[in-house]
This record gives structure tokens, sequence and C-alpha cells, in this order.
């Protein structure tokens, strides 16, 4: 399958604003939406680096180059009236990316802080789905200012009770 390619090179830009476009339009027909996007660090845990990319440089590396244009992305998705956003990151339950758990629980509470700070956004749901998480992963999310969490209790299992769950929607 493509994966992105990042490297030093690369500019991180919203290249459309057909989403919320798209959002403003079914809020408009009276539609309820909740937009689904891949979760920022997901999207870089899953990329590959660039021909021009340092030897050891990893794509999760440009984790604050990228918050930056999701914050602007929230902020469209609320302006278009959309009141929840879907962040799906499964890197964070995943064992084969390369990752640790602890450098993936910290990415994720890293751009957790960055994403709920804005004024300007719809509520968050965070969703790990297609396995456990990672106790670090789950003390992470807990401790976010993200409004909702989604796990798997398929193939999860229910985690154990930590701080910071109070008024989270738990789906």
């Amino acid at each position: 399958y493509l994966v992105p390619e990042i490297g030093p090179e690369t500019r991180f830009a919203l290249s459309s604003d057909r989403f919320a476009r798209q959002v403003a339009e079914a809020v408009a027909d009276g539609y309820v939406t909740r937009p689904v996007l891949v979760g920022p660090v997901t999207f870089l845990a899953l990329a590959k680096g660039t021909d021009a990319a340092a030897p050891g440089t990893r794509p999760l590396d440009r984790l604050d180059d990228l918050l930056p244009v999701y914050v602007e992305l929230l902020a469209a998705l609320r302006a278009a009236g959309a009141q929840w956003v879907q962040l799906d990151e499964p890197a964070l339950v995943s064992q084969s990316l390369g990752y640790s758990d602890d450098e993936l629980a910290t990415a994720a509470a890293r751009s957790l802080d960055v994403l709920t700070a804005s004024g300007e956004r719809p509520a968050i749901l965070v969703a790990a789905g297609y396995g456990a998480l990672s106790e670090p992963a789950w003390r992470a999310l807990a401790a976010s200012a993200a409004e909702g969490l989604a796990i798997d209790l398929t193939r999860g299992g229910v985690p154990s009770p930590v701080a910071g769950l109070d008024g989270k929607v738990i789906v």
C-alpha cells in the first residue's frame, strides 16, 4: 500500500478546503456529522522517510511541524459546523511500526496537548481500535483533554482504571 514519504524537505499544509465544505454542506442539509481523520501520530508512524532524510531520522520526529496543520483543519471543521471530530490512532495499538510504546504514548500526549489547546475546535474523540492499548498510551489518552476515547473491547479488553477519565465519553 502507499504511504506518505516524509523528509526534511516535506512541507505540511492543507491542500484544499474540500473536506470542510463537505461537512458544511451536510450540516446545512440537516445532518449531524462526525468527521473522521487519520490521527497525526498514526499518519507519521505509518510514513516512511524520503531519500533526502538523514539516516536515523524518523517521520514521527516531524510531529511538531505537522500539528499546526491539524489545528487549522480542526478550526475549519468547527467553522463548518462539526461538533465532534474523530481522530483514528491505530498506531497506538500496533507493535510493528518501529516505535516503542513509550514513544507513541509521548507523541499522542504531545499531539493532544496541542490540538486540545485551541479554542476553535470541535470536541475530539480519539479512536484506538484493532487491539489493546499499551499502558503508557492508555494513561496518555486518559490524561489528555480529549473529550472522548474509543477503545476496542473485542481485541483489547477493558483497560485498568486510570486518572483522567472523569467527564470523558468512553466508546
